[in-house]
Parts: C-alpha cells; structure tokens; sequence
C-alpha cells in the first residue's frame, strides 16, 4: 500500500495492518482478472459488542450492527472466524483460528 498516494501496489505490504481496524486498506478480488483495490475502514463507534458486527463485502471490515441482528449472538467458528468487537468505543474484528 503506497499511504501517501492512498494506492494499491504490487508485492509485499512492508507495513500490514491487522484486518478489521479503521484506517486505509488493500484487498484484492479473488476471482478474475485479479485486481487490487484500496479502501479506507470508517471507525464505528460502539458501547458494547453488541453495536457490532462483521461484513465480508470486499473485505473483512466492522460495521455498526444492522437492526435485524440486534438480539442475535455472534458464536466464533460457527457464524464466522471473525467476531465484531467493541474495544475503547470502537468497533474492530478480531480472528479466530478455526
């Protein structure tokens, strides 16, 4: 990721972030032609985990809990192996090992 132009370039991340954290983001398509896109994680703010969820659109990235899921658990390795979480009121996604 090349921050200061706010593009994707190829080969290795130098600097990685950890997925699910506000801020820019590289993620490519998985299916053909492969192409590589940037994109900036908008900070959720949150209370609890429940103001969280997780979307997998694009990329793994938090988003404020849609209304039909309010009552609903996230359960780790069955709903997914990523979980919302609200951490210092904000939402993040952390990973699990499934």
């Amino acid at each position: 990721m090349d921050t200061a132009a706010g593009t994707c370039v190829p080969g290795d991340d130098p600097d990685p972030r950890p997925p699910g954290l506000p801020g820019p983001r590289c993620y490519c398509d998985s299916r053909e032609p492969r192409r590589c896109h940037y994109g900036w994680v908008e900070p959720i703010q949150c209370s609890s985990d429940s103001d969280c969820w997780v979307s997998d659109e694009g990329f793994t990235h938090p988003i404020a809990r849609p209304r039909k899921l309010r009552r609903k658990h996230f359960r780790p390795c069955k709903d997914g192996e990523h979980a919302p979480v609200c951490r210092e009121g904000t939402c993040v996604v952390v990973g699990y090992t499934c």
